[in-house]
């Protein structure tokens, strides 16, 4: 998708599902993503789409912003779940 749109040189370091042992919610591709960029999680702030995004973020101990398509389940879930999440 980054080729296909022509933004993936505007990434330093991009891993997906098949580049670390676990998917998210596992923190692995978030913490993999860090160590290369020698940034600490708690420098960090992670920008999804899902609820898995966010669980992926509080795991790895990153702040979050999560980009809400249907409003309402985005709220429920990350304001009950995640306290270090903003909603756009």
């Amino acid at each position: 998708m980054l080729h296909a749109n022509d933004v993936r040189s505007r990434f330093c370091v991009v891993h997906g599902a098949d580049d670390v042992p676990a998917a998210k919610p596992a923190p692995d591709g978030i913490l993999q993503c860090l160590r290369e960029m020698n940034v600490h999680p708690h420098e960090a702030v992670y920008i999804g789409d899902s609820p898995s995004d966010g669980r992926a973020a509080a795991a790895a101990g990153c702040a979050s912003v999560a980009v809400c398509v249907y409003m309402y389940v985005c709220v429920r879930v990350y304001t009950h779940v995640y306290a270090r999440t903003v909603l756009v």
